[in-house]
């Protein structure tokens, strides 16, 4: 199923039916065209530890040298928070981390922290901010608004709230009330908090379904965005009795569609897809 979802994405944005909105919403970094990396088969060998992404936007680089032949980080692709990777580790199970200069679109230039990675097969770097690893590497989903909390503590309650469809990094702990995550918050491999468990989802066919649903934006193209709706009715079986995600994600769904209905998210959707997702609820 994934597969198919990610080939019709992947079909808009060769055709240029879905504009690339994102990228102005994110840092303006470097869309230089991607190269492929040819590691040595010793550096394929190298110890990897798993890792997710916590930040969305163009967050893989590669380094190369410029005209005076300095060598700098261009990022070369985008990526999305909750996409897995593979941390290369040093001996002592550290991530294997440099500092380099970041090269932006601008010609603006920055010395950064960067983590060696591997993405979909192929070795990038990425800032030590978009990415968790080690202990923390289990993709979550925030599906309502949720409160942060320092310690597993109702008492322990921050003022820092996370949006619904934010991504999260898990820890492995088995605490009943609340999950033990990392969250993007500008610090290196992200901030250690504490989530209620009730508004986590991590089933990796639920955090599809809404990675699928944010490929529909107000930039989307109608016949695109219509494309994948269709697609997530009818693959994910949504308001049906033969649903593949949970009950929780079914409410995330719906509040998705509500918000179309009442105009609170502008989306170019077709009015019969519309009404047939409402007509499931």
């Amino acid at each position: 199923m994934k597969k198919v979802l990610l080939t019709v994405i992947a079909a808009a944005l060769v055709f240029g039916l879905v504009s690339c909105g994102d990228k102005e919403s994110k840092p303006a970094e470097s869309n230089a065209a991607t190269t492929t990396t040819t590691a040595s088969s010793k550096k394929n060998e190298a110890k990897k530890s798993a890792g997710v992404l916590i930040y969305n936007g163009w967050c893989l680089y590669e380094q190369r040298k410029d005209d005076e032949g300095v060598e700098k980080m261009y990022a070369v692709l985008e990526a999305e928070a909750g996409d897995v990777v593979e941390v290369y580790v040093n001996k002592d199970n550290t991530p294997e981390q440099k500092k380099a200069i970041r090269h932006l679109s601008d010609g603006t230039e920055s010395e950064l922290d960067f983590v060696h990675i591997t993405y979909d097969g192929k070795e990038y770097w990425t800032r030590d901010i978009f990415v968790s690893s080690l202990d923390a590497v289990k993709p979550g989903i925030i599906l309502k608004e949720a409160a942060v909390f320092a310690e597993p503590d109702v008492l322990q309650i921050t003022k820092t709230k996370l949006k619904a469809g934010t991504f999260v990094a898990l820890y492995g702990d088995t605490n009943v009330d609340f999950v033990h995550a990392k969250i993007y918050d500008g610090s290196a491999f992200g901030r250690e908090v504490y989530i209620q468990r009730d508004n986590v989802e991590d089933d990796e066919t639920s955090i599809e379904l809404v990675k699928t649903l944010g490929k529909i934006t107000k930039d989307t193209k109608q016949e695109v965005a219509d494309e994948i709706m269709g697609l997530i009715l009818n693959e994910f079986k949504l308001g049906t009795d033969g649903s593949k995600v949970s009950s929780s994600t079914e409410d995330y769904f719906r509040s998705f569609i509500n918000d179309v209905l009442f105009g609170n998210r502008t989306v170019k959707i077709s009015e019969e897809l519309i009404s047939e997702a409402n007509s499931r609820y």
